[in-house]
């Protein structure tokens, strides 16, 4: 096994372990994907500010099980607990911008009930993370479809 096969496989195992007792009859977890969230306009300036960007960078796991969403903040020192942020069903999601770029995918996601908004960026480090983020953006996408919001 590579390094890249047990990156993933610690990936899915700490996921799983956020979301134990949470998870209802059933449900499954689908796909799990790294990322990360930052204030809006911060391009750029991690090279005038250096280090102290690092203080405003939230780490997430975008969590898809068969029927919800998880958004799972993570800290920055790993072995700590993790939050769940959002569990919510997809029809309670809005995808308000989806692009891959070529090196970052954004991912806007609004929650309905209170407008709430994570900007999520996920790096494309293979087919694998770029195939679960935009497996995201399409089944939110289609369970809001003809919904107001």
């Amino acid at each position: 096994m590579g390094l890249r096969e047990r990156q993933l496989r610690n990936l899915d195992q700490r996921a799983a372990k956020a979301l134990e007792g949470l998870l209802e009859p059933g449900e499954a977890i689908a796909s799990v994907t790294f990322g990360q969230s930052r204030p809006r306009g911060w391009i750029g300036l991690d090279a005038i500010i250096g280090v102290f960007a690092l203080f405003a960078t939230k780490y997430w796991y975008l969590v898809l099980t068969n029927r919800r969403l998880f958004m799972v903040r993570t800290p920055k020192t790993p072995g700590r607990a993790t939050e769940v942020v959002w569990a919510e069903p997809f029809s309670a999601i809005a995808v308000d911008r989806f692009k891959r770029g070529r090196l970052w995918m954004l991912l806007y996601v609004r929650r309905v009930s209170d407008g709430q908004v994570i900007r999520y960026r996920a790096q494309r480090t293979g087919p694998g993370a770029t195939a679960n983020v935009a497996e995201a953006a399409r089944l939110l996408r289609e369970a809001r479809a003809g919904l107001p919001g």
